[in-house]
């Protein structure tokens, strides 16, 4: 009895032992940073405490949810590659079932209309056209000096990015304007109503930007209402103007990719310095395209992160600023998308805003990060006009708070946005030096004296110590192409002009308007001439047949290296069904008020090369 008391005092021991050592590692991984944010984020996601809650709640978490599975069910967004020939890019269009709508020219990209019984299959099938720079469904994004103003006080966001300390700085310039694409603004709101610039509605394609969903105002009033007026709230960027964009639907607020692409770019041509899509647009190569016309126009363009609360594995994006959502606490709001795309953090819990009626309310979501950042950007540009839009956003990123792991991580980015450091370095950042360096640029295919034919992609090596800004193409000394984006390729079809050497040669320029000639390269097109007919048969009916019956099917096969034009069936010299780009073609003769006696059925088929060849039958009734 005694061993066996002492064998179950030693088996105890062990499980005292082991629980002990258990709670141990616990406590210190919950002594952690990470482990702090992960229990708090938790608690919240669970709803056992508010992301903010010692601020004023709101009942509405807005804005930019990226809509995974919505879309315009009859759209889709297209670049072919630069240099494809326009009768090509058509008939592309037209193999596909497409139809042009739109095409927005600055960026290249085409909306097309499509049936929505086949947008998916078409869409995976241009993907991996060689023709086709890259294709995406339309997604519809879901929207996501101390001042005297008498609301100020509920405005906890504003001294926690240290905005009143800022302001002895900077309070903004009318110049350093603000896009605002979201659902148009209350133009009349007395902590607006003055700097409203004209704008665009990209729903209706009128100047009406009357916000009747309400959401626009909310992100406005964030990042610029007029402050120190001894009326409501207080903006982050108190001098700058905006001009409204409309995106958003009026039932909804809902905006389309295409209409927030055409919006930024719309902004940048009117001279904006910072551009705001309270929307979910990470992963829209159409969205990044607009970005990179923003920054090649002098601004930034900033985003949501969203509200999906959850990871969005979506890599970083050069051209857009994405923005997650904190709290009072500085930590990150349950409901704030992460992943590596997320640049920095602002406050998006309870933030008090200007409302449609004259109003104002407490309102929460990263669709109120992303103006805050757009805010303390055009602070930024006001503070020292001579910084360019990389430094801009270093200066973000540099001074934000660094919250969450030491550095960069996906939940907070850089850290969460200063305004006060950002512009003490902002005013203490000497203007760039003169960027009198020039890209380097080489055609890296097709290799000089070579010899080519047929469809040939010709492909540009350009690197700047800044940024590329566009590359051409010259084809004996004649602007071929242009080519805004990486990788530089281009689609030169030699089928479209004759055999022969040809120069060809690239230049590369940066945005400060420094450029660089490639050495030109000799290439010699050799297309062997196509006078091969293709073969043409009739399959039904065999020649010498008696028909009966009162239908009679038609069958015809053709083939050729080239590809089918077109396949023509013909009765007696009558046209009566045309096939084209078609392998095969057939055509129901009804028999009911054919005489009897004898008929020619003829089948004529072209190639590419425009050969034609035809087989005729003889049939009886």
């Amino acid at each position: 009895m005694k061993i066996k008391k002492k064998n179950y005092f030693i088996k105890n021991l062990k499980y005292l032992i082991g629980i002990s050592a258990f709670f141990i590692i616990l406590f210190a991984f919950f002594s952690t940073k990470l482990a702090q944010e992960f229990s708090y984020s938790f608690l919240t996601s669970i709803g056992l405490i508010s992301p903010v809650s010692e601020e004023p709640s709101s009942n509405f978490i807005e804005g930019a949810k990226i809509s995974k599975n919505n879309y315009v069910p009859d759209e889709l967004l297209i670049r072919f590659k630069p240099g494809l020939d326009r009768e090509k890019e058509k008939k592309i269009l037209t193999d596909h079932k497409l139809k042009e709508k739109e095409e927005i020219k600055q960026i290249g990209v085409k909306v097309v209309s499509v049936k929505p019984d086949i947008l998916q299959k078409i869409e995976k099938m241009l993907a991996k056209n060689p023709n086709v720079d890259f294709v995406e469904k339309n997604r519809i994004a879901e929207i996501t000096l101390t001042p005297n103003d008498p609301k100020y006080g509920q405005q906890w966001h504003l001294p926690n990015i240290q905005a009143p300390q800022s302001w002895d700085i900077s309070t903004g310039d009318p110049n350093v304007k603000i896009t605002i694409c979201d659902t148009g603004i209350e133009k009349t709101h007395s902590d607006l109503a003055d700097k409203i610039l004209s704008g665009w509605n990209f729903v209706s394609n009128n100047d009406d930007v009357t916000d009747v969903f309400g959401h626009g105002t909310k992100v406005a009033g964030t990042a610029a209402a007029i402050t120190n007026n001894n009326l409501g709230v207080a903006g982050v960027s108190w001098d700058s103007r905006i001009i409204p964009g409309k995106v958003g639907r009026d039932s909804d607020g809902w905006a389309t990719w295409s209409a927030l692409a055409n919006c930024v770019i719309f902004g940048a041509d009117k001279g904006a310095k910072v551009a705001n899509m309270s929307y979910g647009v990470v992963g829209s190569s159409t969205i990044s395209s607009a970005g990179k016309y923003m920054m090649d126009k002098g601004g930034l363009a900033v985003a949501s992160a969203g509200n999906s609360g959850t990871l969005e594995n979506y890599p970083d994006n050069p051209y857009i600023i994405f923005a997650a959502a904190t709290g009072s606490n500085n930590l990150r709001a349950s409901f704030s998308s992460y992943g590596p795309f997320v640049d920095l953090a602002a406050p998006g819990s309870g933030i008090l805003t200007t409302t449609t009626g004259g109003g104002y309310s407490s309102v929460s979501g990263t669709s109120f990060s992303a103006p805050i950042t757009a805010g303390v950007a055009a602070l930024i540009f006001a503070a020292n006009p001579s910084l360019t839009p990389n430094q801009v956003e270093q200066i973000l990123k540099s001074t934000a708070l660094d919250l969450g792991d030491s550095g960069y991580d996906m939940y907070y980015g850089w850290g969460r946005v200063d305004a006060a450091k950002a512009l003490l370095a902002a005013a203490s950042t000497p203007p760039p030096p003169v960027d009198n360096i020039p890209p380097t640029v080489s055609i890296a295919y097709p290799n000089n004296n070579e010899e080519v034919k047929g469809v040939v992609e010709v492909r540009v090596s350009a690197s700047d110590n800044e940024a590329v800004s566009k590359v051409e193409l010259y084809i004996n000394d004649s602007l071929f192409a242009t080519d805004n984006s990486s990788p530089y390729n281009f689609i030169w079809d030699t089928t479209l002009i004759q055999n022969g050497t040809y120069k060809l040669y690239a230049k590369a320029y940066d945005k400060n308007g420094n450029s660089a000639t490639s050495d030109t390269i000799a290439i010699t097109v050799a297309n062997v001439p196509d006078i091969t007919p293709p073969n043409v048969t009739i399959t039904n009916p065999k020649d010498g047949s008696v028909l009966s019956g009162n239908t009679v099917k038609i069958t015809t096969n053709a083939t050729d290296p080239s590809g089918i034009q077109y396949i023509k069936i013909y009765i007696d010299s009558k046209l009566v069904k045309t096939c084209v780009d078609a392998a095969s073609c057939a055509f129901n003769w009804s028999l009911k008020k054919v005489a009897k006696g004898s008929y020619i059925i003829t089948a004529e088929a072209a190639d590419k090369a425009n050969n034609v060849n035809k087989v005729l039958i003889v049939v009886s009734k």
